[in-house]
């Protein structure tokens, strides 16, 4: 999910009321499609934020995000600046797999913030803390307070989203 343009894609699923929005990145197209699926859309013009509500479900090559309720903020120019996810808030990707009730993800630094009794999920152990802190770009994360490690041993546990 990285630069996206955004307006005119809402625009068009505006005009054509349907609770499905396809967004395209600066790459080949077929290799950047984004779809977001919703039961409602809110599109605020003046503001430039996106409100996605029921079912909301974001398809990336980069990530997939499912949650209840989702925003999306907007730059000057049409690009996704933000993403606030709430409720039931499931990510997938690569190098996380987590759940938590809300999720806000900023794509200049590519930073997801989980709060809400957020769980990380990798491989045969979880982690749990107030607020887990995930830099994508630099692989790497930071879990407070009180962060809690589980670590199953191998076949004792499917951990899988």
């Amino acid at each position: 999910m990285k630069k996206m343009t955004f307006f005119s894609c809402l625009l068009l699923t505006s005009a054509l009321m349907t609770p499905s929005v396809t967004v395209l990145a600066e790459a080949p197209a077929e290799d950047r499609l984004t779809e977001v699926t919703s039961e409602r859309l809110h599109f605020d013009y003046a503001n430039k934020r996106a409100v996605f509500t029921g079912n909301v479900v974001v398809s990336d090559p980069d990530m997939q995000i499912d949650s209840d309720e989702m925003t999306i903020f907007l730059n000057q120019d049409d690009t996704v600046n933000r993403i606030e996810a709430k409720g039931n808030v499931i990510i997938r990707s690569e190098g996380l797999h987590s759940r938590s009730g809300s999720a806000v993800y900023t794509l200049a630094d590519q930073r997801i913030v989980l709060e809400q009794d957020p769980q990380v999920f990798r491989e045969s152990s979880i982690l749990t803390a107030d607020r887990i802190i995930y830099f994508r770009a630099e692989e790497r994360m930071i879990a407070e307070p009180r962060p809690r490690i589980l670590m199953y041993q191998e076949g004792d546990r499917d951990l899988k989203l």
